[in-house]
């Protein structure tokens, strides 16, 4: 007696918008063919009938750009003599929030209570874009600018908040205290975000990881693109070795740095205009500035 097979659709499953899922049919059975001899559809919007757009495959990667509740899709195995069968499942994809961070230093011509905002953030979906950017500064006020220039009106520390909104509407904040002083001397250029007269600090201990892959860091401090200038999460590096090895920073003033991030599996994020996903490896992402917006000073 021949029969039909008896298909086995999986899940039900769940991803973030962006990221690639494995389909899996693994489960299908057939008493008279092979699995290698069947044929598998999918229809990932099912609505009693197969659309012209399936996903073919026993194990197929799926991707949604945009997120929506859970919804019904549907596996459609033939075996060699055109006998088939449908099997259900659902399919959920949740709505990601973007990624924010900021730094902050003092612009040439500041008293002190004029400082420069540099604000970061962008996406893990590729077909999202940041939408809006709202600056909470307290008693200095709002802006919508993603880089603004803000005079505190007196000396003191302030909790000043970045909120950035997607294309999608999903939002993110960061909140930090920013400790403004009106400056006395007459060397001004140096950031709020004081790091010692010695030693510079290099810290990158906000890195993370959504699969807790074990992160690797280096540092590109000459600018030149090259990652091989210092190592490790937290690295000291003092003035001096930094005139010896990179005489481009041996004077004061304000340098661009970077810091790349690898995981485990060779997943690496170096940027931060652009956060990189691929299909099946997850790269890591990390809550700090780098190479585009992270500025530090000599003083």
């Amino acid at each position: 007696m021949i029969s039909r097979p008896i298909a086995n659709a999986g899940g039900p499953y769940v991803s973030d918008e962006g990221q690639s899922i494995l389909l899996d049919a693994s489960g299908t059975t057939d008493p008279n063919h092979a699995n290698s001899l069947l044929q598998f559809a999918w229809d990932l919007n099912y609505d009693g009938t197969f659309g012209p757009e399936i996903v073919h495959g026993e194990r197929p990667l799926a991707v949604s750009q945009q997120d929506f509740a859970a919804r019904v899709i549907a596996l459609r195995v033939t075996d060699p003599a055109g006998l088939s069968n449908i099997a259900t499942t659902t399919w959920e994809v949740r709505e990601v929030a973007p990624f924010v961070s900021f730094a902050w230093l003092l612009p040439e011509d500041s008293d002190g209570l004029k400082v420069q905002f540099f604000g970061a953030a962008n996406t893990l979906n590729s077909s999202d874009t940041i939408a809006a950017w709202r600056w909470n500064f307290g008693a200095a006020g709002e802006s919508a600018d993603p880089n603004p220039v803000i005079t505190f009106p007196a000396d003191g520390s302030y909790q000043v908040t970045l909120t950035v909104i997607d294309s999608d509407g999903s939002s993110a904040s960061i909140t930090q205290t920013v400790a403004a002083e009106r400056t006395t001397s007459g060397r001004r250029w140096r950031p709020i975000h004081h790091y010692g007269r010695e030693r510079p600090a290099l810290d990158a201990r906000k890195s993370s990881d959504p699969s807790d892959e074990t992160l690797s860091f280096a540092w590109d401090l000459d600018n030149d693109g090259q990652f091989d200038d210092a190592a490790g999460e937290y690295p000291v590096v003092t003035w001096q070795s930094l005139a010896e090895n990179t005489p481009q920073i041996a004077d004061s003033g304000v340098y661009t740095i970077g810091v790349q991030v690898s995981d485990g599996r060779g997943g690496v994020d170096g940027t931060a205009s652009a956060r990189r996903k691929s299909s099946t490896l997850c790269l890591p992402f990390w809550n700090w500035l780098c190479r585009r917006t992270f500025k530090w000073a000599k003083q």
